[in-house]
């Protein structure tokens, strides 16, 4: 299932500035929750693509959402989940995953909560807590009262059910081997007593976070040739370097099919996401004056990004592949944008980018020939180059 919101790179880089104490863990009745009280969407998306499939088809009819496209409803499910208990998604419901696994939306705090707590492992999966005004859909001057209501009113109003509190969480995933990045999502969570029992129920998937500005190391083209060390792409993308593209790269807004609601955003939201996912080492050339990586969309790795920094004429290439352009559904093998803040003509770019690129379709798994090239130098117009691009 392809993710729209997203989480996923942008919330990471955040993730140290956003968050309370690593103590600071989520207490009730002297209680302490545990990373097994929540239901999290997997790095392959498969749960979700279960409860989507179960659950969406009659919360679409019954608001009138059945003509949208499917990423408008995933982004309905997601973002209003709580509003669909208990009416269409029965509290406590269990269910088998085509795989033969067991599937709930329903966490009961009996089973996952502990009486004491450790310090947070980060070397296996974990959670911490979001301060209410660090979320963008902030609730922190709401009442407990209002926020109740917004995010769940029908398990007061038909299930009766009493609620005791409300809070986002960061979700952190960790992977063993070393093969990729963890990854955190943000999740809004409620506990509800029914029935006399307590339970945890996902309210709102993928909360957005309000950015905080740091002072953080500068880094140069200088900075990208000095630091030769072994990474993957996710590895080289820290806070520093993010800001570091967002200022070298075309502040264009674009819907690229990665955003919510067929929403334009800035080049570099598009980016970060195909740069998101599962990575290719960083491959340095020349004495290092050439920088060359790539990774694809978490959980939609047809979606693709390239970097490439020249140190010496200090200039930044970007690629994405993808398969929507404003309302354009592109070709079935998708279509390259690439974009330099240096150049004023497609002309311009380095043959050796052109020559990578081409060399790392050939040797990426499912990634053929793009359908469509397009170029965005300096001006910021979209110039169509499939042409000039096939005689390189």
């Amino acid at each position: 299932m392809k993710k729209l919101i997203g989480i996923i790179i942008i919330g990471m880089l955040w993730c140290i500035s956003v968050l309370a104490s690593e103590d600071k863990y989520w207490k009730i009745d002297n209680y302490y929750l545990t990373p097994q009280c929540f239901v999290y969407e997997y790095i392959s998306g498969d749960n979700f693509k279960e409860f989507y499939n179960r659950y969406s088809p009659a919360i679409m009819k019954a608001y009138g959402d059945e003509d949208r496209d499917k990423k408008q409803k995933i982004f309905i499910f997601n973002e209003r989940i709580g509003s669909f208990f208990p009416k269409y998604i029965p509290i406590g419901e269990e269910f088998k995953a085509s795989w033969g696994d067991t599937l709930s939306l329903t966490t009961y705090l009996k089973d996952c909560a502990k009486s004491t707590h450790t310090k947070i492992d980060k070397s296996k999966d974990y959670y911490q807590l979001v301060d209410d005004d660090k979320v963008e859909f902030n609730t922190a001057k709401w009442s407990f009262k209002n926020k109740c209501l917004v995010y769940a009113s029908d398990l007061i109003a038909i299930s009766k059910a009493k609620c005791l509190d409300i809070k986002t969480v960061a979700y952190t995933e960790v992977f063993t081997g070393g093969t990729m990045q963890p990854i955190t999502q943000y999740n809004t969570y409620g506990i509800y007593e029914i029935d006399g029992e307590k339970i945890i129920l996902p309210l709102r998937f993928n909360a957005e976070l309000v950015k905080e500005k740091e002072n953080i190391e500068n880094v140069s083209y200088d900075w990208f040739k000095t630091h030769t060390k072994s990474l993957t792409a996710n590895q080289l993308i820290d806070e520093k370097v993010y800001d570091f593209l967002k200022n070298n790269i075309s502040s264009k807004k674009l819907y690229l099919g990665m955003s919510r609601g067929r929403k334009e955003e800035p080049l570099i939201n598009s980016f970060m996401k195909v740069m998101g996912g599962s990575p290719d080492d960083v491959i340095y050339i020349d004495d290092n004056r050439y920088l060359f990586t790539s990774a694809c969309r978490h959980q939609s790795c047809d979606e693709k990004g390239i970097l490439f920094i020249d140190t010496q004429e200090k200039l930044t290439i970007g690629l994405i592949r993808h398969f929507s352009m404003g309302e354009v559904r592109e070709h079935a093998d998708g279509a390259f944008l690439i974009f330099s803040k240096k150049h004023k003509s497609f002309e311009e770019v380095p043959k050796i980018f052109i020559k990578m690129v081409k060399e790392w379709v050939g040797t990426s798994n499912n990634n053929n020939p793009p359908g469509v090239v397009r170029f965005i130098g300096i001006d910021g117009e979209i110039i169509d180059v499939t042409a000039k691009y096939k005689l390189y």
